[in-house]
């Protein structure tokens, strides 16, 4: 995730949070070996010199966009869900799914939707180009 992101999660997750305690806590988790930080984006050490998921990028943006007050659990990698997250709302708490669908696996995303046990779920579909290696 960017650092911009970490910074607004993490007053998402407690409103009491500074820009310094961030800047403080990634430099103790950086110190400890357990995340990596370069140009400006915080990485698994195990994950250092891969190229960034772009759609989980994209997903945790839409996620901080839709929260209006804090958010209260995230879940990544629950397929078909890049992103799964419980968010407290002016009119209660949301229940939201972000699931990447790329162009002609619409067919595939809606059988794995019909399949989920999950209900009372607003489920956000972000449209993503395919990638190729």
């Amino acid at each position: 995730m960017r650092k911009l992101q970490a910074a607004l999660l993490l007053k998402k997750l407690d409103s009491g949070k500074t820009e310094q305690y961030v800047d403080l806590c990634m430099d103790q988790l950086r110190h400890i070996r357990k995340i990596a930080l370069t140009d400006k984006l915080l990485t698994l050490p195990q994950l250092y010199n891969t190229a960034p998921d772009e759609d989980m990028l994209a997903a945790v943006d839409i996620m901080l966009d839709l929260t209006d007050k804090k958010v209260l659990a995230v879940t990544a990698s629950a397929p078909p869900y890049k992103l799964c997250f419980l968010a407290e709302q002016k009119n209660g708490i949301g229940n939201y799914a972000i699931a990447v669908v790329h162009p002609g696996s619409e067919p595939i995303m809606t059988a794995s939707l019909q399949n989920s046990a999950y209900e009372n779920r607003t489920v956000i579909f972000l449209l993503s180009e395919s990638r190729t290696s």
